[in-house]
């Protein structure tokens, strides 16, 4: 006789057969065979021919069907569908034996798109095939066990073993996967062991292959997951980290429980970092991390995060590290070398940062703050703390060379602006901070932005202003015992209101605005030179008994030399060519000549008598 398909759905777990549906076809049956010539459905939405006969007491099914996004999605895992795309013909054979049985499904995957993959790039592993077939070959070692072979192309290939249930149920028990492997290795006792040697990997790839929190997953699929461990062990030569590279690199990936633990060890990568999902916490520990890209791989970490997919999974929880953290980049001209530690976490859709914490022999750079990075107008707002050991080491290396020697003390602010806290820009940024640095010396200033911002600070025509000839003390730059300012920075401009400098040779006070955006200013700079010491005395006088004389007049009246010369000007126009405008000068010089009289009659001239 015969039985016809109308529309029938087939399923068979015990033998792996997934749903077929909408079969339409006969069967046909006697005494001596079953027979199927030509039953068509559908697997996984793509079209399926299978044809049936009996050979030598053995049943041999016949399967030709397609590789779609479906079949993808529901044996590799939805997550690689970012990677694998596009339809290609399998063909399949089924051979049934009365206590074992045989699966092979072949093909040579034309149509098929697979971008991302550097692994399954056949340029660059040196692939010797000329196509990329796969085949996946199971059989029975037992009544209850199976052996399933995999091979992609020539470099690719896997050993999975797998064990029928108390209920017939296959599951997995042990595996091995290598990939451009040249060693024997030992397929391990339990769980899966993926082993890889690769020339060149962006982490984008690696990363792209972790499922994320939204992925569905059957309760089913989530026990037998959870129940088999999956160990990785890849060696790289090259790895790009979003335009940073690490060479002769080597990853292991193990299961912690809970999470999975990821070690690190290559050229300028070492560490751990686990994942622990009941906490929602990322930690890493690094002996070392050194960042050493090309210019413009801030901004693909940038792109990285704030894409529609995400390359960076955000775990609510961060608690990050480094012993010795290295960066290169075109925003420092010497390398960004210290110690780093990092731990953030999430509440309410806002990113708090706990700790940022950079140290150095030469600065303590010391971060808290607030990220808004799902508010409808992203911002960041931070405090901070810098202490600085030598201020000089310290500009250097934020490129901003021979402006400073020695000097040391500490800034403190508040600081916010629109975006990420990696998206600073002065410009928009607003916020105040307080100065507070001793002992040290400003340069002459040098070429660039910078440069003309200290330069007027430094004053380096000071001498030329003063009444006096102190152009000796600042031959190798202007000596500072103290500068104290507090500064609050809006709209590209820094306003003051009390900076002081305070030297042996004169005290500065700076107020009004500063435009870093279009290099300008407008200043009161206010100059008073320290003529009490001795050298100044007798500078101004002319020899030391007068100077004696006029350092008892001096103190006697307050002194008043360092008023009268005191230089006040307002300066304005750009960094590169400042404009000056002295304040009351002839007021100034009328005073300086009163007092210089009182001087001369009623001090020095006294005392010349008492000397001859």
């Amino acid at each position: 006789g015969s039985y016809e398909f109308l529309g029938s759905t087939l399923e068979n777990p015990q033998l792996e057969i997934p749903p077929i549906a909408d079969l339409r076809g006969k069967v046909e049956i006697n005494s001596d065979d079953v027979k199927i010539s030509n039953l068509n459905g559908e697997l996984f939405g793509e079209p399926l021919n299978l044809k049936m006969k009996n050979v030598d007491g053995a049943t041999i099914i016949d399967l030709k069907g397609v590789i779609g996004e479906d079949m993808i999605k529901e044996t590799l895992g939805e997550i690689w569908l970012k990677n694998i795309n596009g339809q290609a013909d399998w063909e399949g054979k089924i051979t049934l034996y009365e206590n074992e049985s045989q699966f092979k499904i072949t093909s040579n995957l034309v149509g098929i798109q697979i971008k991302d993959l550097s692994f399954l790039d056949k340029v660059k592993n040196k692939s010797e095939d000329t196509e990329l077939k796969l085949v996946i070959h199971k059989q029975s070692t037992g009544v209850d066990s199976d052996i399933i072979n995999i091979s992609l192309g020539d470099h690719v290939k896997g050993l999975i073993n797998s064990q029928n249930d108390e209920n017939g149920d296959p599951s997995i028990t042990n595996g091995l996967v290598e990939v451009n492997s040249d060693k024997k290795i030992k397929i391990p006792d339990s769980g899966i062991l993926f082993v890889a040697n690769l020339n060149e990997v962006s982490l984008e790839e690696l990363v792209n292959l972790i499922p994320d929190g939204g992925s569905e997953i059957s309760e089913e699929e989530s026990s037998s997951s959870e129940s088999l461990d999956i160990e990785a062990k890849l060696n790289i030569k090259k790895l790009d980290a979003y335009g940073y590279i690490f060479n002769s690199f080597k990853l292991k990936l193990r299961p912690e429980d809970p999470g999975v633990i990821v070690q690190l060890d290559g050229e300028g990568a070492r560490g751990n970092i686990l994942w622990n999902p009941d906490k929602n916490l990322f930690k890493a520990r690094f002996e070392e991390l050194h960042l050493i890209g090309s210019d413009d791989s801030i901004e693909e970490w940038e792109g990285a995060y704030e894409s529609k997919d995400p390359i960076i999974k955000a775990p609510l929880k961060i608690d990050l590290k480094i012993q010795e953290f290295l960066l290169k980049s075109k925003y420092f001209d010497n390398d960004l070398n210290g110690n780093l530690t990092f731990q953030a976490s999430k509440t309410n859709n806002k990113w708090f940062i706990d700790l940022f914490k950079f140290l150095n022999p030469d600065y303590a750079f010391k971060v808290t703050g607030v990220w808004h990075d799902e508010a409808v107008k992203p911002d960041t707002e931070i405090d901070f703390n810098l202490k600085i050991t030598d201020l000089n080491k310290t500009l250097e290396e934020f490129n901003i060379n021979k402006l400073m020697k020695g000097g040391l003390g500490e800034l403190n602010g508040k600081l916010s602006w629109p975006q990420s806290p990696w998206k600073f820009d002065r410009h928009e940024a607003y916020g105040s901070i307080s100065i507070n640095m001793d002992k040290g010396v400003i340069l002459e200033a040098q070429p660039g932005a910078m440069g003309r911002l200290f330069g007027l600070l430094s004053l380096q025509s000071l001498p030329s202003r003063l009444s006096l000839d102190f152009s000796d003390l600042f031959e190798d730059g202007f000596a500072f015992n103290t500068i104290d300012g507090y500064v609050k920075l809006k709209d590209s401009t820094l306003h003051s209101e009390n900076f002081e400098i305070k030297g042996p040779a004169a005290d500065i006070t700076i107020e009004g605005d500063i435009n870093i955006k279009e290099e300008t200013q407008d200043l009161i700079v206010t100059i008073t030179p320290n003529v009490t010491d001795t050298m100044s005395i007798a500078a101004l006088a002319g020899g030391p008994i007068a100077g004696a004389a006029a350092f008892v007049f001096q103190k006697l009246l307050n002194d008043p030399l360092n008023e009268v010369l005191t230089d006040q000007y307002r300066l304005t126009g750009s960094w590169k060519d400042p404009q000056e405008t002295p304040i009351d000068r002839d007021t100034l010089k009328n005073l300086g000549e009163g007092i210089s009289e009182q001087i001369d009659e009623q001090i020095i001239n006294p005392t010349q008598e008492l000397f001859k």
